[in-house]
């Protein structure tokens, strides 16, 4: 099965409300620059769906109802194995 991915963009909500000085006043600063309302993100979203089923694409990525040239990203020696230790790092204060 393919899957196909949206880039809202910088969409303002409070999800990096808690993030220590100085993330918290760039992103503020950020949002009122280039942020959109969440119902702004909601309706691309939702017009890009309308627009995959109309198509009847599959397998892109997409952001401001654009189909967007992916990044061409390639594996390195030894991601797999740095994913993994930094997963188990983040994840040992919940164990």
């Amino acid at each position: 099965m393919l899957a196909s991915i949206y880039m809202p963009g910088l969409v303002r909500t409070k999800i990096l409300a808690n993030e220590p000085q100085p993330m918290r006043t760039i992103v503020r600063i950020m949002n009122l620059i280039i942020g959109i309302s969440v119902d702004k993100a909601a309706d691309n979203v939702f017009a890009t769906m309308q627009i995959l089923e109309s198509t009847g694409s599959k397998g892109g990525t997409f952001a401001w109802r654009k189909e967007r040239r992916p990044l061409d990203l390639k594996a390195q020696p030894g991601d797999e194995e740095r994913v993994w230790a930094l997963t188990e790092e983040m994840l040992r204060p919940f164990s």
